[in-house]
């Protein structure tokens, strides 16, 4: 069986989704008539259960530490993201750091900032990218977190921190906003009309996991830490070239062209990912042909291989 996932295919705004299914009839005759089963709606739930991680708050944070850095770690590792939140009535709004064009020299020095700051909490804190920071902890806490992409867009109260640790770690989070505010380089920042980096989000703790897959191999769009990680620690092939596999089986695609469009807000580009997708679709569903499809909407869809492979034929005259 191959598995499909596209994260961000179905829009939130069921009247923007009936549109695109009118535009695309090939899509919506497959969820039509495809039997609907229970899945999870976010990502991260979605790719780990391929590689036997079943928990419903997975340790992301350590295997893309696994990926990025080529080393495995004993420490229990969080994802420490820095992000713009935007005060809206009683709320904050959080928007994530892809957009900020955050310098290398901010970048260093809100880690530094933060080190030195929460000295007494042994905190390990490294960084491979300017918008992408980890957090090591040597024990871990009692807390269950939500992943940037579920609150990214959102306001924040309803993805706060859970768990016996909370208050604790809500407190931490709100000294990391007061501390930044102050912070040289955010004063700058405001003097240049830019916004802010006035927040640190925390998702996907955990130690790193054992893993394993009947999957023979994994191909995807654009690179992701996480499944280039799941793959490593399961020692299968990771491709990412545009040439799709050859009478594939068993195989995990994961095409991730249209989510970041839809937590963006940016309903012209989401509008052109979906076009582009759809035209992939009609090469992957001809190779594919027996396959299982992913909206991360909390359900996966399957179609009887016969019946969709004769619409097919005629849908393709």
């Amino acid at each position: 069986m191959n598995h499909l996932i596209v994260a961000g295919l179905l829009h939130e705004d069921p009247q923007i989704n009936n549109q695109i299914l009118q535009q695309y009839p090939i899509l919506k005759r497959f969820l039509k008539r495809s039997k609907k089963h229970p899945a999870s709606n976010t990502t991260e739930a979605t790719l780990c259960p391929f590689f036997n991680i079943l928990e419903p708050n997975p340790a992301t944070a350590s295997l893309c530490y696994f990926a990025e850095f080529n080393q495995q770690s004993p420490l229990y590792w969080y994802h420490f993201d820095p992000v713009h939140l935007k005060a809206d009535r009683d709320s904050l709004i959080l928007f994530d750091g892809l957009h900020l064009a955050i310098q290398a020299t901010e970048a260093e020095a809100l880690l530094d900032l933060c080190q030195q700051h929460f000295a007494e909490e042994q905190w390990v804190l490294v960084q491979k990218t300017t918008d992408r920071y980890y957090l090591g902890l040597t024990a871990p806490p009692r807390l269950t977190t939500y992943s940037l992409n579920q609150v990214t867009g959102k306001s924040i109260n309803y993805f706060l921190p859970q768990g016996k640790d909370k208050k604790k770690w809500r407190s931490l989070l709100n000294e990391i906003q007061m501390l930044l505010f102050n912070a040289p380089f955010n004063q700058q920042r405001m003097e240049q009309n830019k916004p802010t980096i006035n927040g640190i989000w925390i998702s996907g703790g955990g130690f790193l996991p054992d893993v394993k897959t009947n999957l023979t191999q994994a191909w995807q769009l654009n690179p992701c830490l996480l499944l280039k990680g799941l793959c490593q620690r399961a020692d299968i092939p990771l491709s990412h070239q545009t040439e799709l596999p050859i009478n594939p089986q068993n195989t995990l695609f994961y095409y991730n062209g249209l989510e970041q469009a839809l937590l963006d807000g940016d309903q012209q580009a989401w509008f052109s990912e979906v076009a582009k997708f759809m035209l992939w679709f009609k090469d992957f569903q001809k190779k594919a042909r027996e396959f299982r499809l992913y909206p991360v909407d909390g359900f996966y869809y399957q179609i009887k291989p016969s019946f969709w492979w004769g619409w097919v034929k005629t849908f393709s005259k």
